[in-house]
């Protein structure tokens, strides 16, 4: 991860947040609750390695319990370094992406209720 990012890697990176988007709103449309919980589940996920990724990187300590983690929820995410230099700036975007499907998962799981 210590090249510069290409613009296939932006692609990638851009298809990835889209499809999500895409197939939440679709699970949305849907009512698939099993699909949705799945997804607050994968994202609360991505949210804790992007802290964790923040947290390395700011304090410098060794983590390498959370190297797994690290590289499977925060890789698609490369692409974000077309733009951004930093670790922390891209695990910033990530973790505030990720905070935001939850917590949009979240009040479409209460409304749902509400009705």
């Amino acid at each position: 991860m210590g090249d510069t990012a290409t613009i296939k890697n932006l692609v990638v990176t851009l298809a990835y947040s889209f499809g999500w988007v895409g197939i939440i709103l679709v699970s949305i449309t849907n009512n698939n609750d099993r699909f949705l919980l799945f997804s607050r589940y994968f994202w609360l996920l991505t949210l804790i390695s992007a802290l964790i990724s923040i947290y390395v990187n700011v304090t410098s300590i060794e983590a390498m319990w959370a190297l797994l983690p690290v590289v499977i929820f925060l890789t698609p995410w490369y692409g974000l370094r077309y733009f951004i230099s930093s670790f922390i700036g891209l695990s910033s975007i990530t973790a505030l992406f990720s905070l935001f499907v939850i917590v949009t998962l979240i009040i479409r799981v209460r409304s749902n209720k509400c009705a």
